[in-house]
């Protein structure tokens, strides 16, 4: 792996001491690297912005920004942004019908791009779209943030203090936020996914578990506490292509002699690619939770036509057929069954949800046996 130079870390440190609004975003984590940010963010009272690549920075941190993605950039005059796949989705809305970016930061702000996804492509492709103002740093992410925080000096105490102050109200103010969502959308029925995410996160937080798949609209990453790297795989970036319940086999089978449980949020498009995955869980008797986040579409595709038929001005009333998973809805507790693996559901009623994810985590936790609990 190809390790950025003493004089590009010295560089993007002498740019620190010029800005008064820092940011680092960070995609896809760096492995070891927690430490190096959350050091460099109490020393110099910058904001951190998780765009969901995997678990790189505790949610429950006062720099952590992720619910502010928008308003942080916006006054940002300096972005250090860590191992994204596309520095300029990274830093940018995405409109998704055309897919045209606006840049969210200042177009005078000064950014700086780590990592090695330059490095990378599939078939011909690359995958990062260049920025031309950025400087590019290519080198391991997590060796660059550890050198960077060597080489930098706490920050005058009284601005730091003041932009502590700023980060921990916004911060405080947006999981309080998202807290009162999932609180008020309890009784919901259609079954929210800020109260599939809660009621999730009691049932597991009576010992160590992992989030090996699935974001459920982000919920998890707003409510739940993401403290350390094991708590949160990250994403496929694929999106709904069979990813999650293989995915999160392979990490319920290198956790299978402990005691973390591992949770796969399984999205129920996603796991039509790869059904037959639950036999393999019961044929080895893998310990694995999953909970199906069922809203009975292949979600993606669906927003995509919608997006079509908007962007074209056609009729939007064909725009779910042959997407919906409906007429009939797939049983997926049944499709567990047939194939050796404890099925609840499909839940409906948002007052069963607590007891029988209760359930299932004990089942997943203490017998060592895998389960599917189905919630539309």
């Amino acid at each position: 792996t190809p390790l950025a130079t003493d004089d590009d870390v010295g560089d993007v440190a002498d740019l620190r001491h010029a800005a008064t609004s820092p940011v680092i975003v960070v995609d896809r984590p760096a492995r070891g690297a927690c430490g190096s940010l959350t050091s460099i963010a109490e020393k110099i009272g910058v904001a951190v912005v998780d765009i969901g690549g995997g678990f790189s920075f505790p949610t429950t941190h006062w720099a952590d920004q992720s619910q502010s993605r928008a308003e942080t950039l916006a006054t940002a005059d300096l972005v250090i942004v860590v191992e994204a796949r596309d520095v300029a989705w990274a830093l940018s809305e995405v409109e998704t019908g055309t897919r045209n970016k606006a840049l969210l930061c200042p177009a005078s702000a000064k950014i700086v791009a780590v990592g090695c996804s330059a490095l990378q492509d599939v078939q011909g492709v690359i995958l990062d779209e260049l920025v031309p103002t950025a400087r590019y740093v290519t080198g391991d992410a997590a060796a660059f943030l550890d050198a960077l925080d060597q080489r930098l000096t706490a920050g005058e105490p009284r601005s730091v203090a003041a932009r502590r102050a700023v980060l921990e109200t916004r911060h405080d103010a947006n999981r309080a936020r998202s807290l009162g969502i999932a609180q008020s959308m309890a009784a919901q029925s259609p079954i929210h996914p800020s109260h599939l995410a809660s009621a999730l996160h009691a049932a597991i937080s009576d010992g160590p578990w992992l989030l090996a798949n699935g974001v459920a609209r982000g919920w998890p990453a707003r409510l739940w506490d993401f403290g350390d790297n094991g708590v949160f795989l990250g994403r496929s970036g694929g999106e709904g292509l069979g990813y999650g319940m293989p995915a999160s086999l392979g990490a319920a089978f290198a956790h299978r002699n402990c005691n973390r449980l591992v949770v796969n949020l399984q999205a129920d498009g996603d796991l039509m690619y790869t059904a037959s995955a639950l036999w393999t869980a019961a044929h080895h008797q893998i310990p694995l939770l999953t909970v199906m986040h069922n809203n009975g579409t292949y979600g993606k595709d669906e927003l995509h036509q919608h997006e079509m038929a908007r962007l074209r001005e056609r009729p939007d009333d064909v725009s779910h057929i042959g997407i919906r998973l409906d007429q009939p809805p797939v049983n997926f507790a049944k499709l567990a069954e047939a194939q050796g693996v404890e099925g609840i559901g499909p839940i409906n009623d948002p007052s069963r949800l607590v007891s029988e994810l209760n359930h299932a985590a004990r089942v997943a936790r203490e017998e060592r046996r895998p389960i599917l609990v189905d919630v539309r």
